[in-house]
């Protein structure tokens, strides 16, 4: 069964909204700060221009993008979340075989098994640690490896020395490394984990990213990709319905990438 974290629209708790009670969901890791007041500004005046369709290219919100993660915006990809993203990563390729950690986020199992993809999977020991005999279960036989760091819903970081031994074992296996790093801004230091300055080199290498947790806006719906190979993003938007993304969701991106002081 599909069950998910963050429904809080059941008729107990829609009852307890009645009352007037707050609601603590723990089923999702969302930023406690709240969402910025300029990202809340943003959505509402962006409602002017919700009478036209949304940018299908989401032309402003990638040089956003390009600009704060020093990235060429030909190697973005925007999406309504990071599960979508997760699902057109999955419907455009089509691999007949991935690696998949865990415990982990649920989304990318679920996404795989919609394309009758065979899943394999690294049991992490009761500390939850990945370690280096990961590298023992990659070999060419796979198309698809994913790999979250901070891994959700443990928080438990991987060493970058090994991220480093992951994708260049993936390369010299023909792996498609999936890297979901969407609660790396919750760590100190995150450019000392990141592996986005690796993309240039590693093509095989697709790097998941979202607004969701940082901002809190996940009601909003807004996620990214990195990719240095543009056939992969070719293969996504091939399979995206148009305008997925939201004239607020955009204009919600393009206002939280200037939040530097909310973030710190």
């Amino acid at each position: 069964m599909a069950i998910h974290g963050g429904d809080i629209y059941g008729t107990d708790i829609q009852k307890t909204v009645e009352e007037g009670k707050e609601i603590l969901d723990f089923s999702a890791n969302i930023n406690p700060l709240g969402m910025p007041e300029s990202v809340r500004q943003a959505v509402m005046m962006s409602l002017s221009a919700a009478e036209h369709y949304p940018d299908p290219e989401c032309r402003k919100l990638k040089q956003a993008l390009a600009r704060h993660h020093g990235i060429k915006t030909e190697s973005l990809i925007c999406g309504n979340g990071g599960a979508e993203l997760i699902y057109r990563l999955t419907y455009a390729l089509r691999p007949k075989k991935a690696l998949l950690t865990a415990p982990t986020f649920a989304e990318y199992e679920e996404a795989l098994r919609q394309t009758d993809t065979e899943c394999t999977f690294y049991e992490m020991q009761p500390d939850l640690q990945i370690r280096e005999d990961i590298l023992d279960e990659m070999d060419s036989s796979l198309d698809v490896m994913f790999v979250c760091n901070p891994n959700n819903p443990t928080g438990i970081l991987t060493p970058r020395s090994l991220l480093d031994q992951i994708l260049k074992k993936a390369e010299v296996c023909g792996i498609l490394l999936v890297l979901d790093e969407c609660f790396l801004d919750f760590v100190k230091d995150p450019e000392k984990y990141t592996l986005k300055g690796k993309l240039e080199k590693y093509p095989g290498l697709f790097i998941l990213k979202a607004f969701t947790k940082r901002y809190a806006i996940p009601g909003v719906r807004l996620g990214y990709g990195f990719c240095s190979d543009r056939k992969v993003l070719d293969r996504m938007e091939a399979v995206t319905q148009p305008w997925n993304v939201s004239t607020m969701a955009q204009q919600a991106g393009m206002a939280a990438l200037k939040e530097s002081e909310y973030v710190e």
